[in-house]
């Protein structure tokens, strides 16, 4: 059963323990992703996310990852339309140790114009390698074509002309007017103790920033997008409207869609395609985006490969 704090500032901290684990983990959440960027700066999200390990006022990059080598711990982040994570996994007994690294890349994150302009190079070579995945941009070009017109439909990654555009300024900037106490939510599980989430708290009590996130509702158009692509893969990506009355995890009325296309794509290859839409399911970042599509515009994504 978690427990769960409201910091004077609005930050708010959650956590459950598991008693069985020598572990411990911990999650900086907010409340900003894609959707909230504006278009000039589309991408910008994802870019903080990677610069927040770039080093801060009193520990560089190789600081980081060697004080996180010493105590066994693994830190790593991911943005997505609707949230950017930085988590931390590491033994019990380092808890503390580890949570006030990430905690000082969270908060004071140097932004410093000289990284800022190698890791654009490195973000601009990650968009490359999306676009040679068929997966990925399926995915991607689907939420273009269906909220295009809006934040929803911009890629996480950005665009190399908008990622010229962004620099430590605006990233400062950004950060300030987006990363906020009440869209900032701590999670903590495994093993801790009472002193480890007081500290936590003492560590994020310090954040500044009034306000909240608020992203607009979009429209959503119904639209096919296919592309032709020299490969043994196929990839078919499905955004079904929903009603309300049926689970996110229901496959009524969607059988009859999968068969028909698969059937056109490639003939007889609809009841393996069958097995890996029942089966399988994509990691919990992308599963968990498309349950807040069913919740937000009453629609959500299967996705299926042949």
């Amino acid at each position: 059963m978690y427990e769960k704090i409201v910091l004077p500032n609005g930050v708010r901290v959650i956590y459950e323990r598991m008693p069985n684990v020598r572990s411990a983990a911990v999650g900086i959440w907010v409340m900003n992703g894609s959707r909230h960027e504006p278009e000039k700066w589309s991408g910008i999200s994802h870019f903080v996310e990677h610069m927040v390990f770039k080093g801060t006022e009193k520990r560089s990059a190789k600081h980081i990852a060697v004080a996180m080598d010493a105590i066994g711990g693994q830190v790593n982040a991911f943005t997505t339309k609707e949230c950017t994570c930085f988590y931390l996994r590491t033994l019990d007994s380092h808890l503390q140790t580890g949570v006030e690294i990430l905690a000082d890349m969270f908060l004071n994150a140097s932004f410093d114009d000289h990284d800022v302009d190698l890791e654009r190079g490195v973000i601009e070579e990650e968009i490359d390698m999306y676009e040679d995945s068929p997966e990925d941009t399926s995915t991607e070009k689907l939420f273009e074509s269906c909220f295009r017109g809006s934040s929803l439909g911009r890629s996480i990654l950005g665009q190399s002309e908008t990622l010229e555009q962004i620099h430590g300024e605006q990233l400062r900037e950004f950060v300030k007017e987006f990363y906020r106490p009440k869209d900032t939510v701590i999670s903590l599980a495994g093993s801790f103790t009472l002193g480890d989430v007081e500290f936590i708290c003492s560590l994020f009590e310090k954040m500044q920033g009034e306000g909240q996130n608020q992203a607009e509702p979009v429209a959503y158009h119904p639209a096919i997008y296919t592309k032709e692509k020299d490969i043994e893969q196929n990839q078919c990506v499905l955004v079904r409207r929903d009603n309300g009355e049926k689970s996110f995890v229901s496959l009524d009325g969607l059988e009859d869609t999968a068969k028909a296309l698969l059937d056109a794509v490639h003939h007889g290859m609809y009841e393996k395609a069958k097995k890996n839409l029942t089966e399988h399911t994509y990691d919990a970042q992308t599963l968990e985006e498309a349950k807040r599509l069913q919740e937000q515009y009453g629609g959500f994504i299967r996705t299926m490969w042949c």
